[in-house]
């Protein structure tokens, strides 16, 4: 993993530079994970054209989210809209009622804290990973993001991001670089060392909720929900060994992978 160091893009890094169970390297300045790519400036600018040659952005991020920040346009870069959190009635978040419908993400959880018993925003989170692998929606939007890696040119790089780069985004890069051939201590690190990335965030978030006393289930929506748990990574690794026997039997079959093209993504990305 490489570090990139950008002025207003957060928890951005390079899937290069892991090493793989047979001991090639995925190659640098081709895959980019991050957080929202909101704001940047020249600098920011300038790393993102003229040094990793940026030619696409994928946003992993629901309708909702990119219209109170949407990405901004990048010359020479198209930017692509790939939600990954199905909209759906089946989703316990869009089961509020209307007048809640359009509050923030801490208030929606605040409201089932209030309204059932057994709610908890870390279960949420866990259902959540388990979500991304097994609904019929999530695995076709990660299906569609892996192609989109499969096809993209050798000249150019493709980042890749949801809101804050933790959840889908780290689900994203665990499928790819396990495909790559990543061992599972290296998937776990990429997975965790995101807590490095957001603990200011965190912290920020937490100080800020001091000003609200009248909101006591804050601080624990918030370090669900922005910190890094162990507990989320583990569940969803644990189901695929469960159903399987191991991660890439399992992404193989329900992710309609087949050998030739893992064969076609360690040919591109591997050195």
């Amino acid at each position: 993993m490489k570090e990139i160091n950008l002025n207003y893009i957060k928890n951005i890094r390079d899937l290069g530079g892991y090493k793989t169970t047979d001991g090639k390297t995925v190659k640098e300045n081709k895959l980019i994970r991050s957080g929202a790519v909101w704001k940047i400036d020249e600098k920011d600018y300038s790393v993102l054209v003229n040094q990793l040659h940026v030619d696409k952005v994928i946003d992993l991020r629901n309708a909702d989210e990119r219209e109170g920040s949407p990405d901004v346009d990048i010359p020479g870069a198209t930017n692509i809209h790939l939600p990954i959190f199905p909209q759906n009635e089946n989703d316990a978040l869009s089961r509020v009622s209307d007048e809640l419908k359009s509050s923030s993400f801490t208030k929606k959880l605040e409201h089932f804290y209030e309204t059932k018993g057994d709610f908890s925003v870390y279960n949420l989170m866990i259902a959540n990973y388990i979500m991304f692998i097994t609904d019929e929606y999530c695995i076709k939007q990660f299906r569609v993001l892996f192609d989109y890696v499969l096809n993209e040119d050798d000249d150019h790089a493709l980042l890749y991001h949801c809101a804050g780069g933790k959840d889908r985004t780290g689900v994203a890069s665990f499928i790819i670089l396990a495909l790559l051939g990543v061992d599972e201590d290296t998937l776990k690190y990429d997975y965790m060392v995101t807590d490095k990335y957001v603990r200011s965030e965190y912290e920020a978030a937490l100080e800020r909720a001091k000003g609200y006393p009248e909101r006591p289930l804050l601080p624990e929506i918030l370090d669900g929900t922005i910190n890094v748990h162990e507990e989320y990574y583990d569940s969803m690794v644990s189901y695929m060994k469960e159903k399987e026997g191991d991660i890439i039997s399992y992404i193989k079959k329900y992710f309609s992978i087949t050998e030739e093209e893992i064969n076609l993504l360690k040919s591109k990305y591997l050195d």
